[in-house]
């Protein structure tokens, strides 16, 4: 199977948001989710960090 570091990982959101926590409300009881941040700045093109480090995590009711 996949490790957690050669998984594909879709955007969330179409465009940058600002707020420094992210709740996902749409889990699933025993499913597994992977998430990781990067940063934007305002240029265009948009300057793009670096992924942070991924975290892992089992959605639970």
């Amino acid at each position: 199977g996949e490790t957690l570091a050669t998984l594909v990982l879709a955007p969330l959101f179409a465009a940058p948001i600002t707020d420094a926590m992210y709740k996902d409300a749409t889990i699933e009881a025993g499913k597994r989710y992977v998430y990781a941040v990067v940063a934007v700045d305002t240029a265009t093109p948009a300057n793009r960090s670096a992924e942070s480090n991924r975290v892992e995590e089992t959605g639970r009711q």
